[in-house]
């Protein structure tokens, strides 16, 4: 009898887990953001073993608006060479003569909210088009570090820009394995707002931890050596410029400055233009996301041109 009633109060509080979490998806799910039109454009499985979970599929177009709440809708297009840039722009970009920046990361980079006009690259580009050159998109959406590298060396070694600009923020140093981003936690992201809301909670918890303890410098170390081990001979390897969103170094630069040198990179931060942003962000920053608006990704861009334009 005893393990009758044991046996039926699990079965009812299984019962009403399952009716409260049903509730919960009447309620919320026609306010979240519909990420299945933006999705398909990352389901494009990479080679293991290069460095990246997923890239960007060539030729695909989507819309995006938000990954929890709805925002306003902004248009995404992928081109052939699985960048967010039109293929005569990336076929254009070997024979200038002006500078040639290729700038990797992840959804900062990317431009996610807004068009890809707006984007951090797109309005870093206008001084630089005037020098004669450009600079090219290749940012990805959840990418870390792990994968920017991968994104770094893969497409300076086809593209062959004069520099390459990786722009990195604190949570990129958390290593996450592909199967973080794989197709199927995608999908269960992309059909239920529970899921979505609890993992939203999580990454915001793991982000603050993260935020309050030390720099994992090791991982940055490690991606330099990656970085060195692709392109040997110094002569004539891409510059690499590492462009820190927060401070990481205890000194409040990206990195402490020895590393920096002793890695032959240079390292600048727009870390105070990030803290800017975030201080206003009814201005800066897209509602309900946590992602810049045109006029926040033109703020990050001029801020980056202040520290880039004395290196090229």
């Amino acid at each position: 009898m005893r393990m009758r009633r044991l046996l039926f109060g699990s079965l009812l509080s299984a019962l009403v887990v399952v009716g409260l979490v049903g509730l919960f998806e009447l309620a919320f799910r026609p306010q979240m953001a519909r990420i299945d039109r933006f999705v398909p454009i990352l389901d494009h499985a990479m080679p293991a073993g290069d460095g990246r979970c997923f890239d960007l599929a060539p030729d695909q177009q989507g819309i995006y608006e938000g990954w929890l709440w709805r925002v306003a809708p902004s248009h995404v297009a992928v081109g052939g060479a699985g960048l967010r840039e039109p293929d005569g722009r990336v076929a254009a970009f070997g024979a200038l003569e002006g500078p040639r920046l290729l700038v990797v990361g992840d959804s900062m980079v990317f431009g996610l909210g807004v068009d890809v006009a707006q984007s951090m690259p797109r309005v870093l580009g206008e001084p630089v088009r005037a020098l004669g050159g450009d600079v090219l998109n290749a940012g990805v959406p959840s990418f870390d570090l792990d994968d920017m590298m991968g994104q770094a060396i893969a497409r300076a070694q086809s593209l062959r820009p004069d520099a390459v600009v990786v722009v990195v923020d604190g949570n990129d140093l958390l290593e996450q394995p592909c199967a973080v981003g794989g197709p199927g936690s995608r999908s269960a992201l992309r059909e239920s707002a529970f899921l979505r809301l609890l993992f939203a909670r999580l990454f915001a918890s793991s982000r603050a931890v993260h935020a309050a303890s030390e720099p994992d410098l090791d991982a940055l170390r490690r991606q330099l050596d990656r970085w060195r081990a692709a392109f040997p001979d110094p002569a004539v390897a891409p510059r690499l410029i590492l462009a820190g969103l927060a401070p990481l170094g205890a000194d409040g630069a990206l990195l402490p400055g020895a590393v920096c040198q002793r890695a032959g990179v240079a390292c600048v931060s727009i870390a105070p233009t990030m803290a800017e942003l975030h201080r206003d962000r009814e201005r800066f920053l897209i509602t309900g996301e946590g992602h810049p608006n045109a006029d926040g990704y033109r703020r990050m861009a001029e801020a980056l041109w202040q520290q880039l334009a004395p290196l090229l």
